[in-house]
Formats: C-alpha cells, sequence, structure tokens
C-alpha cells in the first residue's frame, strides 16, 4: 500500500508514533530437542484397531493366542 492512511489525520498519526513495540529475536526453526520432544509426544495408531472393525476379526484376534499356545505346546510334547 503506497498511500499513508494516517496522512491526513495528524492527531492519530501522533498517538501511533508514541507507541514503540519491541519484537522480541526468537528462532523460526526448533531446536533438536525440541523436534524430538515433539516427536515422542505425538498420539500413535493402534494397529490393533483395523483388527477389530469387524465381529469375526475381533473373535479371531481373540482366538489367535490361545491356539498359538496349544500348537507351541503340543510341538513340545511330540519333541
Amino acid at each position: 500500500m503506497t498511500q499513508d492512511p494516517f496522512r491526513k489525520e495528524e492527531n492519530l498519526r501522533r498517538k501511533l508514533e508514541q507507541y514503540k513495540v519491541n519484537m522480541p529475536d526468537f528462532p523460526m526453526k526448533p531446536k533438536r530437542w525440541q523436534r524430538l520432544i515433539q516427536f515422542l509426544g505425538l498420539p500413535t495408531k493402534n494397529p490393533i484397531d483395523s483388527l477389530m472393525t469387524t465381529f469375526h476379526r475381533l473373535t479371531l484376534l481373540k482366538i489367535a493366542p490361545i491356539v498359538v499356545t496349544m500348537v507351541i505346546t503340543i510341538i513340545q510334547l511330540i519333541i
């Protein structure tokens, strides 16, 4: 914008010139430590959620550890 909107308003311009704002210098790029903390603080996806979308998968998820345990027990008894 090339025009100064406060050029005609002398009183307003004088009032605005009274106030000085000091902007603090802050880094724009986060430090490594801050990036690590942000990465560790992110919520993770639950890998089991995709298996629990249907009833059959939920049943399979509950029965699978029992079946695997029984198979390992049978293999140990045979050997």
